[in-house]
């Protein structure tokens, strides 16, 4: 395309800035084009048609696969000469509107957000004129970035398009035998005036009939059309419109030795770029995509030795691409062709990227070539070399596959810090296998910024994230929260609610503490002193260096041991990176008063690469002010990075000191399971979700308690194969000192006494034993015993150090995954499946049933050794192998880990209530998560009154606001054998608008508003079904009134029209008896006070009279 100087103001409207949406919203807007919203985007299509069809102007916005998947509907309106416009986006690549290339409808490909203004103007004169549907393409980009823009005058849209009702005369032949010399621009088809039918079912003969004419009489007619409108358009606007663009061609000609083929936004880009860099590729953009511009094409492509086609394409293939395929048609066979795919996946395309392909060289491999990739990364550790090294040996043309420019200046950037170069503490702790690889060869590079140089390898081809990558990101948080040990009270607040895993807590006893200072070296010469340094912290409640100086005072030293002690002590504190270590009344006070010596240090850190400043503890630590945000650039964040990897290696919480804590009515049982690392880590930081987000704070807590309450199964189910374990191995030796040659039994009893241990390799024994020993018997001894070890290799730390997972997840696709599943972030360390809403219940059901497939064998193991060690007979035994998971027993059960179906009311609403329906009436152990921030979605349904209907499965709804309740709720849903549904309320700032810092306050507000009610339903409770649910006692605004908090009373039985009734009537009745009993004691008062004051009035005239007769007396003396 060249822009001509010579633009007709009259036909030049408003200047803008504008996104392709919008303004072809805007234009449609001024062309009268109508759209009925309907349910489906189908259904958007079939509406435009039928409207189209009624003498009325329509369009419709759809998506490319959208049209593509209602490619009937468009071959209708192309059969049936329904001339609308249906504007599309492409989301990902061509090949759905590639596939529409033969449906008869005019595609015009927009490759800037002006080319779609005029390409609506120019499609709508076509559509009119030729009775066909036209489509306008352009790419998602272009339809969500605002560019400048030129609107089309009314003079512009009179000129081009007209009124529908015009009368317009007909040139064409075909359309003259049907209608005459003329008819409407926009003929009234479905009309009562009128009346015909349209879409008759036709048979084999006369649809062959009707299609072939169309072909003929009509489908030739759009191309000319198409030219005639182009020519009119550039002679009004100055703006040259042609089937094909030459964007950067100044000369005229139409021929290269060397051309560039592309079409849409990427055209106008190779221009610019062509012009930076004087190159002598002509760049040729395809307009017009349907009628296809063949003969336009053979031209240029005949004439030219080299041809580069750009093409985007969503996804990789060794198949040809299609622009691909029709250019290999049509160009000369010594043509040589590149073809070049770029966006794979949505991926972007950088300028040096597109210089590269206007320079590739003509020796390049005649293959396709993904434009932007590095095939290979940079060689970073010995790990990295061997693999580089396999794959050059098996796939030698690898490093041949990739066309980019280099780095650039438009590269996509994260929230990474690149001041900060630290390996992420799951890659430290969970050592070397596929996390290690993960960050080796992935991990680096977006830490460092350098995402786009990923290069090609299995692992990346097999699309698995492993658990907690989101560690690998550093959050650079203008805030911090700053801790003062001094004002600590211990109450738990902060590392409860901190959303991002960014404080970490931890009871320690004094001699502990300096047991793990010690563990790190340089500081033996305190060694001989603990007993008195643990003694004198304990005591006095004083830090390590106060309590050395009054161990020194009550017991001095000589100088020189004196000076390597002092030494030492320093040492300590290097080691122990001067950690704050708080004295708190819960955990250190009160428990010295019950018993000396019993008290335990609270540790608190910060994590300056998790934390996103919202304030959240802060707020949540009040008036104690141990927690307050300050700027980072106030803080030694890099002492506090130390800080945090002392709290790592530290002893975790003592399982005594949590069940104690958690007693306390103020602490309560979830700030107590929090306290262990376990709990408190169950997801990580470093992912995208907002500051102070309600959803990581939900799911944080409920992680924490599943934790807290499957870690004593899994503990159980250990000690029993344990115990199982051991006693297989003294039967195997009793069955092996039973043998006839003592000979080698001496040899097999000495290889058992030197390996006592459960990973003694017994999978040769059995080929040293000799005639005396059954066999096929010990065989069977042997293989359950090897089982068992291996089951408990696999529980205690698996292939990943991280263990069997004591739960799995199934996430729906929406706004949770934005923050917990977009690649390469990974915040969860247990089984994540991610799909649509549509799916999500089904595949979770697939899923649960894997699960208590593998408990199930796990059983069949255990149950196996059972009845081998009682003696069983091998029928009895050879029947454990055929149970199910429905054959378990309730305690067996229990040790399954459950399956979270989370989600929030957008993915998890109305539209999934059929499939959240059948889940909860099944026996299914699916504990369904809804997170509602009820901002989003302030109409949908609300799914705990669906599910409370089945009442099959436990329901509950609970608040971040409430983690005592939430805590009780998970617990309860999770020893409940079936299904669950948890309403959790996790308040948004983003959609609430309020300030990140108050995220918990919001949902207590809520609570007390009523515009939640905690509750809970289990069908196992005793009673009938009212009595089965229970209301959570909450503080509640004056005020304050619900239809849901109503109808749960009403159900729970604590208020029924009766009982208000009965009620209402006894208040009534008290207060009438009241107010007798009132006026009854009146009287009698009034009585009483008329009587008392007649008396007085007597005695008192008796008085005075007394006093008046003595004084006449006195004076007559």
């Amino acid at each position: 395309m060249g822009v001509k100087h010579t633009t007709n103001l009259a036909n030049s409207g408003e200047s803008l800035i504008l996104t392709g949406t919008d303004a072809i919203t805007r234009v449609e807007k001024m062309l009268d084009g109508k759209e009925l919203v309907n349910s489906t985007p189908r259904n958007m299509l079939a509406s435009a048609i039928g409207l189209t069809m009624s003498g009325v102007r329509s369009r419709c916005n759809l998506f490319s696969d959208e049209l593509a998947a209602s490619r009937d509907l468009l071959q209708q309106a192309v059969e049936g000469h329904i001339p609308l416009v249906i504007h599309v986006t492409t989301r990902t690549d061509d090949t759905h509107i590639n596939s529409l290339v033969d449906s008869g409808a005019l595609i015009l490909y927009a490759g800037t957000v002006q080319e779609a203004i005029d390409f609506t103007l120019i499609a709508r004169a076509v559509a009119e004129q030729t009775l066909t549907p036209a489509v306008v393409v352009m790419e998602y980009e272009v339809s969500s970035k605002p560019q400048s823009i030129e609107l089309p005058s009314p003079q512009l849209i009179e000129r081009i398009v007209g009124d529908t009702t015009d009368k317009i005369k007909l040139n064409h032949p075909s359309q003259q035998i049907v209608f005459g010399p003329e008819r409407k621009r926009l003929p009234c088809r479905y009309n009562l005036d009128h009346p015909t039918m349209q879409g008759a079912v036709a048979d084999k003969y006369s649809s062959r009939v009707n299609k072939i004419s169309h072909t003929i009489f009509f489908g030739a007619e759009i191309g000319a059309s198409v030219d005639t409108v182009f020519h009119k358009f550039n002679e009004a606007t100055g703006r040259e419109y042609s089937k094909l663009s030459y964007p950067n061609n100044r000369s005229g000609k139409r021929v290269n030795k060397r051309v560039l083929i592309c079409q849409g936004e990427v055209k106008e880009r190779c221009k610019q770029i062509s012009e930076k860099i004087s190159s002598k590729v002509l760049v040729v953009g395809i307009t017009v995509v349907a009628p296809h511009p063949l003969q336009e094409l053979r031209e240029v492509v005949q004439s030219a030795d080299e041809i580069i086609v750009l093409e985007r394409a969503i996804s990789a293939t060794n198949s040809l691409l299609p622009l691909h395929k029709q250019i290999t048609a049509l160009a000369s066979h010594s043509s040589r062709i590149h073809s070049i795919s770029y966006g794979v996946d949505g991926a972007p395309i950088y300028d040096n990227d597109l210089i590269a392909a206007l320079e590739i060289k003509s020796s390049a491999p005649a293959q396709t070539l993904y434009l932007g990739l590095t095939p290979t990364t940079e060689i970073n550790n010995p790990k990295q070399q061997v693999q580089h090294d396999l794959l050059e040996r098996n796939y030698p043309e690898l490093h041949t596959l990739g066309l980019n420019g280099g780095l650039t200046e438009n590269s996509d950037s994260s929230n990474l810090n690149p001041e900060i170069k630290h390996t992420p503490m799951a890659v430290r702790h969970l050592g070397s296998g596929e996390l290690s690889n993960f960050w080796n060869q992935t991990g680096v590079l977006y830490r460092d910024q350098q995402e786009s140089r990923q290069g090609l390898s299995p692992n990346a081809g097999f699309g698995e994230i492993p658990p907690l990558t989101s560690t690998f990101n550093s959050i650079n948080s203008k805030y911090l929260p700053k801790f003062d040990h001094d004002n600590c009270s211990g109450c738990g607040e902060c590392w409860i609610n901190c959303p991002d895993s960014a404080i970490g807590a931890t009871s320690i006893s004094p001699a502990k503490l300096l047991e793990f200072g010690l563990s790190l070296g340089g500081a033996d010469a305190l060694r001989p002193h603990l007993s008195k340094l643990s003694r004198a912290m304990g005591e006095n409640g004083k830090s390590i260096k106060q309590s050395w100086e009054i161990v020194m005072q009550n017991s001095p030293l000589p100088e020189e041991r004196r000076i390597a002690a002092d030494k030492a002590i320093e040492q300590l504190n290097a080691n122990l990176k001067d950690i704050p270590l708080a004295i708190t009344e819960p955990l250190f006070i009160d428990r010295e008063r019950f018993k000396a010596g019993a008290g335990e240090l609270l540790t608190i850190a910060i994590n300056p690469e998790s934390c996103k400043g919202c304030g959240i503890c802060a707020e949540m630590c009040g008036d104690n002010l141990a927690l307050n945000m300050v700027e980072s650039s106030e803080i030694n964040r890099e002492q506090l990075y130390q800080q945090w990897r002392v709290w790592e290696q530290m002893p975790d919480s003592s399982s005594a000191t949590l069940t104690e804590f958690s007693k306390r009515p103020e602490i309560g049982e979830i700030k107590a399971a929090m306290l262990s690392r376990y709990a408190a880590m169950s997801i990580g930081g470093g992912d995208s979700a907002e500051p102070g987000s309600g959803e990581k704070i939900a799911l944080r807590q409920i992680f924490a308690t599943t934790e807290y309450v499957q870690q004593p199964q899994i503990r159980s189910l250990i000690n029993e194969m344990e115990e199982l374990h051991s006693k297989l191995i003294r039967g195997i030796k009793v069955q092996l000192a039973e043998a006839s040659h003592i000979d080698n039994l001496s040899e097999l009893a000495k290889e058992l006494e030197s390996q006592q241990n459960r990973q003694l390799d017994l999978k040769n024994l059995i080929n040293s034993t000799d005639d005396g020993v059954d066999i096929h018997k010990l065989r069977e001894w042997i293989e359950l015993t090897e089982m068992l070890r291996s089951e408990i290799a696999e529980i205690e730390s698996g292939e990943n150090s991280l263990g069997r997972s004591r739960y799995s997840l199934a996430l729906t696709e929406g706004a949770l995954t934005n923050w917990a599943g977009s690649f390469p972030t990974n915040p969860f360390q247990v089984p994540v499946a991610i799909a649509p809403s549509s799916s999500i219940a089904a595949l979770a059901c697939g899923l649960i049933e894997g699960v208590l497939e593998q408990t199930t064998a796990t059983q069949r193991i255990l149950r196996r050794a059972k009845l081998l060690l009682k003696g069983a007979s091998e029928a009895e035994r050879r029947e454990v192998k055929h149970i199910q998971w429905s054959d378990l027993s309730e305690i067996e059960l229990q040790r399954s880990p459950p399956l979270f179906l989370i989600g929030n009311e957008s993915t998890l609403g109305v539209n999934s209530a059929g499939d959240i329906s059948w889940i909860l009436n099944s026996k299914l152990p699916i504990k369904i998560v809804i997170l509602a921030d009820m901002q989003s979605t302030p109409n949908q349904s609300n799914l705990t009154m669906l599910a409370l209907s089945q009442r099959n499965s436990y329901v509950a709804q609970s608040s971040v606001a409430s983690p005592d309740h939430l805590n009780s709720s998970i617990k309860e849903a999770l020893h409940h054998s079936g299904p669950a549904l948890i309403r959790v309320h996790t308040p948004s700032p983003s959609m609430g608008g309020f300030s990140t810092e108050l995220t918990i306050t919001e949902a207590k507000s809520s609570i007390s508003n009523l515009a939640l009610t905690l509750f809970s339903y289990s069908p196992t409770r005793e009673g009938i079904f009212g009595e089965r649910i229970r209301l959570e006692s909450v503080d509640i605004a004056d005020g304050a009134e619900s239809e849901e908090h109503t109808l749960l009373q009403e159900l729970a039985g604590e208020v029924t029209p009766f009982t208000k009734k009965i009620r209402d009537e006894v208040e009534r009745s008290v207060a009438e008896l009241h107010k007798d009993e009132i006026d009854i004691l009146k009287n009698a008062h009034q009585i009483e006070v008329t009587e008392l004051r007649n008396k007085m009035e007597v005695e008192i005239t008796q008085r005075i009279t007394s006093q008046l007769t003595e004084l006449v007396n006195y004076n007559q003396t």
